[in-house]
């Protein structure tokens, strides 16, 4: 790669840092005062204001929050966890990133914790090793029927983490006459590792990606560049799932404005902008997209919008397609046994959208409308029907809204997903059953804690 900026760089590892221990947290939720609250409410309108990426937005934001505290919005809210919530669907009201969100350490944020400074040798270390037990962000890379290679990314470390792992994924698929990467589960990263991996599919010296950063007028450029082995010249499709976000959704919309690549599945987050922690009290950061992507083809980005596929399908249908699509390219008939696969997959989805859609209804603040969807769509009693809604409720109220991990165990019969809850981080595992009469129906569901 060509050199980036080395202040980008750097805020990317203690994001990451931080991510892994926010997620980890499962500490008291510190109560605040009126004084608290609006020393913090200032904190974030005043960083908002002077590092948003986009300068009129962030002079929205900034006074929206102040006249919600001049009218006293926030005075009721006791916890600091509501309050972080309220702040950032507040911001959000105004400006529609995703990226953008105030959170609750579980522990003192140091003062200077958003100083551009190196990240310390321990840092490293412990960076290291949380990335070590998912591999860097390759989940897998394997071979499917036809000589397809599959390569299924989660998450773009920062590159001085990430590129081992990512070249010795690409190179074990070298020989493969076609590929398929799966960022239907991805959830984003360093741009500098989305443009190294991109590198191995373009020429070198390939513009890919450009970022701009407001505050300080930077521009960083990203190149394809010098690569330890052959670059893959056979054809690509990419996945991607509603779920897709942020560096995911680069790589897919990398390949698809340089035309190296298909995009089969759904339209993406949206949401282009890189973003790095804040500190804005002790116990406060703010996390704030500070830099905004510019494809140097389109001269813009997917924030907002998404990335369109080239081909529409479900995310649970574009594995099959894309292996089709492939095969049929390469003038290949399917073997027996990946047929089967496909029809397997086909009938299992039946039960993932299941569980999704009770993900869904979770999430949904209507405890009215979550006992609607469960009486149309389970076989459970009535009485059953009002205890898990009334359970949800509850669930809910104290730990936040699910995300799903990932999937675990899926077939025709049941499906199993691991999830995080927003504002705890607390982990889970959801199972549901399907009703053996009505393949449509949830006969029966799980709760579970469990480390996700």
């Amino acid at each position: 790669m060509l050199p980036v900026n080395k202040p980008a760089m750097r805020s990317l590892l203690p994001l990451l840092l931080f991510s892994f221990s926010l997620h980890a947290q499962k500490l008291p939720d510190p109560e605040l005062t009126a004084a608290d609250r609006r020393k913090i409410a200032e904190a974030f309108a005043k960083r908002v204001e002077s590092s948003y990426v986009l300068a009129e937005p962030a002079k929205q934001i900034a006074k929206a929050i102040r006249e919600h505290v001049r009218g006293g919005a926030y005075d009721d809210i006791a916890t600091a966890s509501a309050f972080a919530e309220r702040l950032t669907s507040d911001a959000r009201a105004v400006q529609n990133d995703r990226h953008l969100r105030v959170a609750v350490a579980g522990s003192v944020v140091p003062a200077d914790h958003d100083a551009e400074r190196p990240p310390t040798p321990e840092q490293k270390a412990e960076a290291r090793e949380n990335l070590r037990k998912i591999n860097f962000g390759v989940a897998e890379a394997k071979r499917l029927d036809g000589n397809v290679g599959y390569l299924d990314l989660e998450v773009f470390p920062p590159l001085e983490l990430a590129k081992d792992a990512l070249d010795a994924a690409v190179a074990s698929l070298a020989d493969t006459d076609a590929l398929i990467i799966d960022a239907r589960r991805h959830r984003g990263g360093d741009p500098a590792t989305v443009a190294h991996l991109v590198s191995w599919f373009v020429p070198e010296g390939t513009l890919i990606n450009e970022t701009y950063t407001r505050e300080n007028g930077d521009v960083t450029k990203y190149h394809a560049g010098k690569l330890s082995g052959a670059r893959y010249g056979k054809k690509v499709w990419v996945l991607t799932s509603k779920r897709t976000f942020s560096g995911g959704e680069e790589l897919a919309y990398d390949f698809q404005a340089l035309k190296r690549g298909t995009i089969v599945g759904e339209v993406t987050g949206g949401g282009a902008h890189p973003t790095r922690p804040f500190r804005i009290h002790e116990r406060f950061l703010a996390m704030i997209p500070f830099r905004q992507s510019i494809n140097p083809v389109t001269k813009t980005n997917w924030e907002g919008v998404g990335v369109k596929p080239d081909v529409a399908v479900a995310a649970d249908e574009a594995l099959q397609v894309a292996h089709a699509a492939a095969l049929k390219a390469l003038d290949r008939t399917p073997s027996a046994a990946a047929t089967a696969a496909a029809k397997t997959e086909v009938e299992n989805s039946a039960a993932r959208t299941l569980l999704a859609g009770w993900v869904k209804s979770f999430n949904e603040d209507d405890v009215a409308a979550r006992r609607a969807w469960l009486r149309a769509n389970s076989t459970l009693p009535d009485a059953q029907v009002e205890q898990y809604a009334t359970m949800d409720t509850e669930i809910r109220d104290g730990h936040g809204a699910f995300d799903i991990v990932r999937f675990g165990e899926v077939s025709a019969t049941s499906a199993e997903a691991f999830a995080k809850h927003r504002k705890s981080g607390m982990g889970g595992r959801i199972r549901i059953e399907v009703d053996a009469k009505d393949p449509k129906k949830i006969a029966k569901i799980g709760l579970q804690p469990a480390d996700a």
